[in-house]
């Protein structure tokens, strides 16, 4: 999996011509992005296990056929936390530093049920009998597989006057409640899937992802995490 940045859209390894194949696929040859396609990034310093971007496609159809003007497109990619990663390493004794190698590895393999995790998710709400209006509409989108490590992506339908915020940021009650009623509408949608649905997710809850987080790096993720915080919170994150 790509660990630096790239020539791709957003810095990534992800060209136009990766998109446009999914979009030929999709669309059955019916639509091709246009000369005046472009790419304009979202979301800067928010994303640390993706890229995030708006693109205007510029169509090229043949015959009637209902695009979106625009879409978010999100590529898999881990290197924003690795370089978050390394500059707190820095700071580590020597003795941590060194292991440092496996713990790379061990974050960037933690991408792979994620992304694929969220493709799963947003294709069992645009395939629902009733749609689940708070979820953006999903277009299409790649997972990541052995044989396609750098080049996984998902499209899904831009939210105008939306407001992007990072994982410490903090909320009003207002917001917060906002939060859980849309979580509690979601999580209610998969009461009744079928368990051959459920099964077919790429990991079953977030030990699955997260139980072999070393103590010292969670050190050095809340280290990280406390140069976002508000001043009043940062000095608590990095006691923790």
């Amino acid at each position: 999996m790509l660990r630096t940045p790239s020539t791709g859209l957003l810095t990534s390894n992800v060209s136009w011509e990766d998109v446009e194949k999914v979009v030929d696929a999709k669309y059955h040859g019916a639509a091709a992005f246009g000369p005046k396609k472009r790419i304009s990034p979202l979301g800067l310093g928010i994303g640390l296990q993706s890229l995030l971007g708006v693109v205007d496609p510029d169509w090229k159809t043949n015959g009637k056929i209902t695009l979106p003007s625009n879409f978010a497109l999100k590529i898999a990619s881990p290197v924003v936390m690795l370089q978050v990663m390394m500059s707190e390493a820095a700071k580590l004794p020597p003795e941590l530093t060194a292991q440092m190698s496996s713990v790379v590895d061990e974050f960037v393999s933690f991408l792979t049920p994620c992304h694929n995790s969220e493709m799963f998710f947003y294709e069992f709400f645009e395939n629902c009998a009733k749609r689940c209006e708070i979820v953006p509409r999903y277009h299409f989108g790649t997972k990541l597989t052995e044989d396609n490590q750098s080049r996984a992506f998902l499209a899904v339908e831009m939210i105008e006057n939306a407001k992007s915020g990072t994982i410490v940021q903090s909320l009003t009650d207002v917001q917060m409640e906002q939060v859980l009623k849309s979580l509690a509408r979601m999580q209610a949608a998969f009461v009744d899937a079928p368990d051959d649905v459920i099964q077919k997710a790429p990991h079953q809850g977030l030990s699955g992802v997260y139980n072999t987080i070393k103590d010292f790096i969670l050190v050095l993720n809340n280290r990280a995490s406390s140069s976002l915080l508000p001043p009043e919170l940062a000095s608590l994150t990095r006691k923790l």
